[in-house]
């Protein structure tokens, strides 16, 4: 007996129109379908519930004074222990679904995901120590930007500013876009302020969520990858019912996309 959080009630027409919506396509209108659908399964996928306790330091706080607080969200249990780099990890969060009401179930015939072994307290750790290493990454080019702001100001009352300047300048530009996208996705995923520390993590129970794998093939060139519909998002009316990070995940992460093909080919 497994801890499911319960199929909502969706149409089919629904769940292809979520399909086809984000298959290739081609033509003027794109309209024509440049990949087929191989195959359907639904699955039970495994997500951990974890509970952090944290403190938090910051520029309005005392040196001597610390604010504490805590946090819920749900990790994935059967891609974590696959996921090497921060990006991969950081996307098989989902705060959205740890609040949700589970059922009792018993499988019959039915594909439920393997559970990796992980250690989370590491994995959180790692992911701080990433934040914090973009983090001084950003206030270094924020410094870097604005000297390069002063530098075109002066040089613009005499002369043009030069290529070299201006390719810098949108290199910095584009990077700090990327990094504040990165730190957007910390806020979202794991629910945490800024400079914090954790000092307790607690798994707080082991819980499965419906899910439907689409593989498709492309017709020209025999790629295959995956599409992950999520009920609960699909049922919530929610973020369009694909889960983008964790089909792109399940895509091009060879370790991943063997861990899936292996649970779905059983």
């Amino acid at each position: 007996m497994i801890k499911v959080v319960q199929i909502p009630e969706i149409e089919r027409e629904e769940i292809e129109k979520t399909i086809n919506k984000n298959l290739v396509k081609t033509g003027l209108l794109r309209r024509r379908f440049q990949e087929i659908i191989c195959s359907e399964t639904m699955i039970w996928m495994p997500y951990y519930k974890i509970h952090y306790e944290f403190t938090e330091e910051g520029h309005e706080l005392r040196i001597d004074q610390e604010k504490t607080g805590s946090e819920m969200t749900a990790l994935n249990a059967m891609f974590s222990s696959c996921v090497e780099d921060e990006s991969g990890l950081l996307s098989l969060f989902r705060p959205d679904i740890f609040e949700l009401e589970l059922v009792d179930h018993i499988p019959s015939n039915e594909v439920v995901g393997s559970i990796g072994k992980v250690e989370i307290s590491a994995i959180l750790d790692k992911l701080l120590a990433y934040r914090a290493e973009i983090d001084v990454e950003r206030q270094e080019m924020v410094q870097e930007l604005r000297q390069i702001h002063r530098k075109m100001q002066t040089m613009s009352l005499f002369l043009f500013t030069s290529k070299a300047t201006r390719i810098r300048e949108d290199e910095l530009t584009r990077r700090l876009a990327q990094i504040s996208g990165v730190l957007f996705s910390f806020r979202m995923r794991l629910g945490l302020p800024d400079n914090v520390t954790i000092t307790k993590v607690t798994e707080a129970g082991l819980f499965y969520c419906p899910q439907l794998i689409v593989s498709v093939e492309h017709q020209n060139t025999g790629e295959n990858r995956f599409l992950i519909v999520d009920f609960v998002r699909l049922g919530r009316k929610k973020g369009g019912g694909l889960d983008d990070a964790l089909s792109r995940l399940c895509s091009v992460d060879d370790v991943c996309k063997a861990t899936l093909e292996a649970a779905i080919n059983k």
